[in-house]
């Protein structure tokens, strides 16, 4: 099987930002209220001192609503489609939390072009066993103190080692460097725009 995994915020979408908050606060500072992609282009994430507020990532309601209301980001998509048309599947890796809700969202969400331009449903295109939200509570003993990054990479790891080829298509510096340090050949690397 070939797959193509896909971030989805400021990848595939950008959700409203009055729906997910995320909250900052450096040393004993107050707390600054940071956009989705104001956060994925945070050079402060992991340095010590910076704390983070990621309380909205585990509302159900909130990350299934922030996606069903998104706007798309076409040319990602259109990426999407590419490998699509290629026969690849397509699995969603965020570092978002609440799985179910997402792939319950995603499913209804998320359309394909054909080849003939028309829209799909992402339907038999789409990969459960592979997607994953890795911040989710299930994946807690798996990861343990793992950074997101570290996350991102060890699905793609493990994927690869199952799929003939794997292509990660993210928009945050971190993810990307992570995959890329794995050295693997059949992983391919795509910025997302």
């Amino acid at each position: 099987m070939n797959l193509l995994f896909v971030d989805l915020d400021d990848t595939l979408l950008k959700s409203d930002p009055n729906l997910v908050h995320i909250r900052k606060k450096v040393n004993d500072g107050d707390w600054e209220e940071l956009s989705t992609e104001d956060f994925a282009k945070d050079k402060m994430k992991g340095k010590p001192g910076v704390e983070y507020d990621l309380s909205d990532f585990f509302d159900e309601e909130k990350m299934y609503d922030s996606i069903i209301t998104a706007t798309p980001i076409i040319e990602n998509l259109k990426t999407m489609d590419r490998y699509v048309s290629k026969g690849f599947k397509v699995a969603f890796l965020t570092a978002r939390a609440t799985e179910d809700a997402i792939r319950r969202a995603i499913k209804q969400w998320l359309k394909v072009r054909d080849e003939l331009g028309n829209l799909k449903d992402i339907g038999g295109y789409f990969s459960d066993d592979f997607s994953a939200a890795v911040n989710d509570a299930k994946y807690s003993k798996v990861f343990g103190g793992l950074k997101d990054f570290e996350r991102k990479a060890e699905v793609i790891k493990k994927a690869a080692s199952q799929c003939e080829r794997v292509v990660f298509m993210d928009d945050d510096a971190n993810n990307l460097k992570s995959v890329r340090g794995l050295g693997l050949k059949n992983v391919k690397v795509i910025e997302a725009k």
